[in-house]
């Protein structure tokens, strides 16, 4: 899966999604700024959920019919992939490599470089402000884009991520992760523990690595 117009996929854009969905009468930017003022808590829903993605995943794995689906990212794709196998019968088996279901910027480090020891998501909204400033936007910000009246989307929002990234997490018949230590931070989501297996990754092997010329790169094993 690619983004639209590199993936021979037509485009769908936000507009006519809502008018599919039933959710707006007029598409037009007006319209859609007044679905938002309106639905201000789904707006940081578009991050982590895209139905026409879902719509593909769904396709493949009817034309496919597959016993098991592994998925090693949801990033920019959708959440909603793991509801699509599982309601058709497919195991799920999700290979955690980073932070991204528990945090948007993926690593737990802030703007400044700082780990993020514990998740503060008053703190979140601060930090994804500067990196997403229309979904997570400062009230002073959320003002000026979508008017006086709109309400602050706060915390609201990533509790409603939490809530979906563990209901789907929870579906999962198996969960990887590549450290003792990732393990325990994922179980501090309180995600079910038996079904939280620890893979430890390779270690590439540099002796075998070449550079464009034939000739080896990095130390010799045998040095």
């Amino acid at each position: 899966l690619a983004y639209a117009a590199t993936n021979d996929q037509p485009y769908v854009p936000i507009g006519r999604w809502l008018l599919e969905q039933g959710l707006v009468r007029d598409a037009s930017w007006p319209g859609i700024k007044a679905w938002i003022a309106q639905n201000a808590q789904r707006l940081q829903e578009l991050i982590w959920r895209n139905p026409r993605i879902e719509e593909l995943v769904a396709r493949e794995i009817e034309a496919w019919r597959p016993d098991i689906c592994h998925v090693h990212h949801l990033t920019c794709l959708s959440t909603g992939i793991i509801d699509v196998a599982k309601d058709r019968g497919v195991a799920c088996v999700m290979t955690l490599h980073d932070f991204w279901m528990f945090c948007p910027r993926g690593q737990r480090i802030d703007p400044q470089l700082s780990v993020c020891e514990t998740i503060d998501r008053a703190k979140c909204v601060k930090c994804l402000s500067t990196m997403w400033p229309h979904f997570f936007a400062p009230r002073t910000s959320a003002l000026a884009f979508l008017g006086a009246g709109a309400p602050d989307p706060g915390t609201g929002a990533l509790m409603a991520w939490d809530d979906q990234v563990h209901r789907v997490l929870n579906r999962c018949d198996l969960l990887i992760t590549p450290s003792e230590f990732h393990r325990e931070r994922c179980l501090e989501f309180d995600l079910p523990e038996d079904r939280l297996a620890i893979l430890r990754q390779r270690r590439l092997d540099l002796a075998l690595r070449r550079d464009r010329h034939g000739q080896r790169v990095g130390r010799d094993r045998k040095s």
